[in-house]
This record gives structure tokens, sequence and C-alpha cells, in this order.
């Protein structure tokens, strides 16, 4: 097998002894796990180790994954979560939140900053089918079938093209929900000067789970905090995203939460109810306590449900 294989060619550890993992005491041929090495000899592994490629990874991610208009400390908050925690052989997963972004010159900037000071290392760069993943080693790339050698920057844009149909067939209708609400929330604050709440609007599809739920979006001052309000009828619903709102109705999608972190103006809650739901909701409002300070009843009207269809058919 070729030095540096791609994922098709070998999905086991890399570059790790068996005893870094399993402990001294475990018999090899009761290991079932495949091991491949780029050397003969190899350190043993260490969390220091692992903790400095990490922090390395997610530097060169800042810098050279920005997008345009973005700013250093927002693409620290774009790639926080993005670089996996979970030791397991000399591999750094990396999920990216736009796989637009891995382009050759991206790449080699991994290398260069990462991976040229840390041979015994690779980069995984998750992707949405074992095809499509890419990996990056010191010197070389693999990507999805292309065999060891071959053109791998010319191979790239292709992948990344799959990789982004893929995911919006999938990540498509929260996508569209959330252009739709970028364009709708303005124009809705007001009225929030005299009611508690507002449910901004409900769609008939998730993105995760059972496509046929229901997505509700409620909008609701930023003092309650982001989990304030909760649907606690019908008992099957459930919590999803939340997005913090600025006073003029844009969103923030830069904030972080934390305990020092002054609350936004405004939080907009999404909560999945079951396919075909209709009649009543009861909702709370909570301190964090958690003490019910508030409840009300509402009736949902399914009628005011808005397909996902209607807004691929609009541009969304």
């Amino acid at each position: 097998m070729n030095r540096f294989p791609s994922y098709l060619e070998h999905r086991g550890m890399y570059n790790v002894n068996p005893e870094d993992i399993q402990g001294e005491e475990m018999d090899p041929e009761d290991d079932p796990t495949s091991y491949f090495r780029s050397v003969e000899q190899l350190p043993r592994l260490t969390w220091d180790e692992f903790q400095d490629i990490r922090s390395a990874t997610h530097r060169a991610l800042v810098r050279h994954g920005r997008l345009p208009g973005m700013s250093e400390e927002e693409a620290k908050i774009f790639y926080r979560y993005c670089v996996g925690d979970e030791i397991g052989d000399r591999t750094v997963r990396v999920e990216l939140p736009n796989f637009g972004v891995l382009t050759p010159g991206f790449v080699e900037g991994l290398q260069r900053d990462v991976l040229a000071s840390r041979p015994l290392w690779r980069i995984f760069i998750v992707a949405e089918s074992p095809e499509t993943v890419v990996i990056i080693y010191p010197e070389t790339v693999r990507v999805g079938m292309v065999p060891a050698g071959g053109d791998w920057k010319t191979a790239l844009p292709r992948t990344v093209a799959s990789v982004l149909e893929l995911r919006e067939r999938r990540e498509g209708p929260q996508r569209r929900q959330l252009e739709y609400l970028k364009r709708k929330v303005p124009s809705e604050l007001s009225k929030l000067r005299t009611k508690p709440f507002l449910v901004v609007a409900a769609f008939d599809t998730y993105y995760i789970g059972d496509p046929r739920q229901i997505s509700v979006w409620f909008l609701y001052p930023g003092e309650w905090e982001w989990s304030g309000l909760t649907v606690e009828e019908p008992e099957n619903a459930a919590s999803g995203d939340e997005i913090a709102v600025k006073a003029d109705g844009t969103f923030d999608e830069y904030y972080v939460h934390g305990f020092d972190t002054p609350q936004p103006a405004f939080w907009l809650k999404q909560w999945i109810l079951p396919p075909g739901f209709k009649g009543k909701m009861v909702l709370e409002k909570t301190r964090p306590d958690p003490e019910v300070e508030a409840r009300w009843a509402i009736d949902f009207d399914p009628s005011s449900v808005v397909k996902d269809a209607d807004l691929k058919a609009q541009g969304y």
C-alpha cells in the first residue's frame, strides 16, 4: 500500500502504536483494529502532542479559511468547533462549515503551517461519503478515488462541488428557512412592544430526522435567555437551533454563548413539532431556577405553514 493511504484504502489507525490506544496488557492478536505506519519506529502519542496540532490547525483555518468580509475574530468564532477534540491516532479531523473554502491554496496553507513541522500527522477533512473524503499529508493529498500520485488539484474542485450538492439536499430546507427569516424578522420587532413573544413562521420541513416534522420559529426578548421559552405541549416537541438577533433585527452570526457574555437584543428560537400537528401549543417562560414564570396556550394553524417547495420556487 502507498505510504499515504486514502480513506478508501485504509480506514483504521494511522501512525500510532497499538499499546498507545489499548494499553500494554492487551494481546495484539485480540485487537481487531488495523494499523498503518508511514515509518517503522513511532514515538508514543501524547495528549500534549495532540493539543499542539489541534491549536495549530485552528490557527491555520483562521488564517487560510477566512471568507470575504470576515474579520480575524469572526473567523476564530466561525472555526471554534471545527477541529476534532478526541485523540485516537495521528489524524486531526476537521469539519468545514463552508466546504467551498477547500481550494488547493487552502490545502497548501495547512500543509505549510501545520504538517510541515509535524510529518507524522495528517488532516482528515470530513465529507459526505467515503468517495469525497480529503486527507492532507505533509507532502501529498489524497482526494476520494484519485490514485496515489494523481492530479489532486484538478480533482479537488469536482469533489468540493459534489459535497456541496449533497449537503444542499440535506441542509437546503434549513438554509431556506433562515434566508426567509432574515428578511422577515426586522419588520416583526415592533410587534414585541405589545406581545411577550412572536411566532415568526412555521415550515413544513426539518432537515434532521423525519423531514415531515414542522419547524416553528419564535422571537422573544434576549433578556429571557435562549432557553427562556419552551414548548411543553405537544409533549414530543423538540428543541432546535437558536439565533442571536441584534436590535435592528439582523442576525448576530458570531455571537458566542458564555456566562460573561451579554444577552443579545432578541432570541430567535426553533422548536420542532411532530408531522401533521394541529391544535394547541403550550409554552412556558422559565427562570434560571427553573421556575415557571408564565404559561400560554396558543392555537397552531396548519394552514399558516410555509412549504419548502414554495421557498424553492421563490428562489430562496
